[in-house]
């Protein structure tokens, strides 16, 4: 159960960081 719990965290932040990352990457695509 623990490492169900931190493994949806440690994905929610990733997914964090991806959103946060996304538009610089559509940036770099559109150049």
């Amino acid at each position: 159960l623990i490492i169900v719990v931190s493994f949806l965290i440690i994905s929610s932040k990733t997914a964090n960081i991806l959103n946060v990352f996304r538009p610089y990457y559509y940036r770099l695509l559109s150049l």
